[in-house]
């Protein structure tokens, strides 16, 4: 049977043409369901983490609770206002720039509002009230 199969053939070379493409398609079809996964599966980590979160004692009248921070805090930059996130990744890395914080956030999943598409700007507003509270944290000389 295969000696009647002419595998120079225009037909056989379009079906050729077209497996290779539907392979291709299927290949792509299964990266994006691959990328999804993963992302479903940072989403449920952070989700997981908020879960176990507990309410901190005050330190003082004026001092509200806030929420103990999540393992690789992370979660916990995902919920808190965007000066404390900027604090919070200072504090760990007092090298970082503006351009890695925007970076780190977006990495997450974090979404900053602001009334344009301007991120940069609401960063750098956030980025002077962090500049305050960390100096007002440093001890005086």
């Amino acid at each position: 049977m295969q000696q009647n199969l002419d595998l120079a053939s225009p037909d056989i070379g379009r079906m050729r043409v077209a497996l290779h493409q539907l392979l291709a398609d299927l290949e792509s079809d299964r990266d994006r369901v691959y990328d999804a996964i993963t992302e479903c599966q940072r989403k449920i980590l952070i989700l997981d983490e908020i879960t176990t979160w507990r309410i901190a004692a005050p330190e003082g009248d004026q001092e509200q609770p806030r929420l103990y921070e999540a393992r690789n805090g992370d979660a916990g930059l995902l919920v808190m206002p965007l000066a404390e996130a900027i604090v919070y990744l200072r504090q760990e890395n007092p090298e970082i720039t503006k351009l890695q914080v925007r970076e780190r956030l977006e990495g997450i999943g974090r979404r900053i509002a602001t009334e344009r598409s301007n991120v940069g700007r609401a960063i750098h507003a956030a980025w002077i009230a962090a500049d305050r509270r960390l100096a007002a944290n440093q001890p005086q000389r």
